[in-house]
């Protein structure tokens, strides 16, 4: 393995960025996120950029962005 490939192998999936993807992924904006998970703006953005919430409110965030996610397919679909 190549020391570039070898580096992308090692990066990690933090919550920030599995957020990050997800919000992506629906095509929000971290306003419109914020909006969803009843949240402030800021603290999408701080959950983005490293200081994650507390493990409750992880499983509350992960919860709530499978029922948007789902909800997305469906409209999708019609």
């Amino acid at each position: 393995m190549s020391n570039s490939s070898s580096a992308v192998a090692t990066i990690s999936m933090t919550f920030g960025n599995r957020l990050r993807l997800r919000r992506l992924v629906l095509g929000w904006s971290q306003k419109e996120m914020a909006v969803m998970l009843d949240v402030s703006p800021r603290a999408v953005f701080k959950w983005e950029t490293g200081k994650p919430p507390i493990l409750l409110t992880q499983e509350a965030v992960d919860a709530r962005l499978t029922i948007a996610e789902n909800q997305r397919k469906k409209n999708l679909k019609k």
